[in-house]
């Protein structure tokens, strides 16, 4: 497929629906396709992937129905508009979950985040006063939690600073260096104010480990990690009085995500390594911390920031492997604890014990996406196309 047809494209909400209906397809057909343990995985990923996509499903028609609904009141304009800015969160954040976040068994968290986010938010919206102080509050947490989801996914679509990402590489700064130099940065300076970018909070605030800073602080760690690899990106408002743990969820996983996609940019990992992670994995599904430990010592890894089994991990969890990605039960548990430590307290092979991985190609859903708003309608044509 050209490369113009793999950018972020923001699509709608039946645009969004046929999207995640024909990931769900695709990926049935890779898990079909790839030989499992035992039938009991192969099961568990059919449902997971079904989950995923009617977990984005369920919340987009949700998030309408409120909308709609209010709409056909009289005197609700107040919570009509907070009403629109959380149905357009919802979609923002369908965007990237469905076109930026390609392993399924990630998605299915990201995706439960955000619907019990949403369903919390018009819980809100629903039976709070009018003219109130909260309501008020409620309305500009919605309409900051708007842009914040756009910011991220839309930052997906630019291109890094490709010099950043290989500096990193030729210095052999792993993940949870470039995160632990970033949070001494701003232990110095604070950071920037999403109302005022001129003024600088919480300086001295972020001394310590990364997992035991406050969820924000993380958010503000991640956030300059983004501004310093050169991409443009508007500024969280991570102060947000109302941001309790729901909404804090989903921003943290999504903008972890998207700094590893940053780290990873200039980090490609070649079909040798899948080749030997495959192997190390087997049919019957080995031990994950074994399997990225055989990689590791493979010495086929080329920077020293690449031969961890962190990196390892994380590559085969959410960047990819030459295009395959580790799936299944654990998989979302290992990634919000990485990126909730910065890699730094997360024991692979403990919390992976019991788990059979599978290694899948998985479908690109940002090329599905291009090709639903090019107007390609028909899924035969679309399946074929990306498969």
């Amino acid at each position: 497929m050209p490369a113009q047809m793999n950018g972020f494209v923001l699509l709608d909400a039946p645009q969004l629906k046929k999207l995640a209906d024909l990931i769900h397809k695709q990926e049935i057909i890779r898990i079909k396709n790839q030989k499992q343990p035992d039938v009991h995985t192969f099961k568990q990923l059919c449902a997971d992937s079904k989950a995923a996509r009617d977990t984005v499903i369920d919340a987009l028609e949700k998030a309408e129905r409120v909308y709609d609904e209010l709409r056909a009141k009289a005197n609700e304009e107040a919570r009509v508009k907070v009403a629109e800015d959380h149905f357009h969160y919802v979609k923002n954040s369908a965007n990237n979950a469905l076109q930026n976040v390609r392993n399924f068994s990630i998605r299915m968290d990201y995706a439960k985040k955000i619907s019990a986010h949403s369903e919390e938010i018009m819980h809100q919206m629903l039976s709070m006063e009018l003219d109130t102080a909260d309501f008020e509050n409620l309305a500009d947490y919605c309409a900051d939690f708007r842009e914040d989801a756009l910011a991220i996914a839309r930052t997906h679509m630019r291109p890094t600073a490709r010099h950043y990402s290989e500096w990193l590489k030729e210095n052999g700064i792993g993940f949870d260096q470039l995160v632990s130099d970033t949070q001494a940065k701003l232990n110095k300076t604070g950071f920037r104010s999403a109302k005022d970018p001129d003024v600088f909070i919480g300086e001295g605030t972020f001394g310590g480990q990364f997992e035991n800073l406050q969820e924000f602080q993380k958010i503000a760690v991640y956030e300059e990690v983004v501004r310093d690899s050169g991409r443009a990106m508007p500024k969280i408002n991570i102060t947000t009085g109302l941001m309790g743990a729901l909404g804090v969820g989903v921003i943290l996983l999504g903008i972890g995500l998207l700094v590893w996609d940053i780290y990873q940019s200039a980090h490609p990992v070649e079909t040798a390594v899948r080749g030997v992670l495959e192997t190390a994995l087997g049919v019957g599904g080995a031990m994950l911390g074994e399997a990225f430990a055989v990689t590791v010592a493979s010495g086929m890894l080329s920077a020293e920031a690449e031969s961890t089994a962190l990196f390892v991990a994380m590559a085969s969890f959410v960047g990819g492997i030459a295009g395959a990605f580790i799936v299944g039960a654990l998989v979302a548990v290992i990634v919000g604890a990485i990126v909730g430590t910065a890699g730094r307290s997360v024991p692979l092979t403990p919390v992976t014990e019991g788990l059979k991985p599978c290694l899948i190609e998985l479908p690109d859903g940002r090329a599905l996406a291009n090709l639903i708003h090019s107007g390609a309608h028909d899924d035969a044509t679309i399946v074929e196309a990306s498969g």
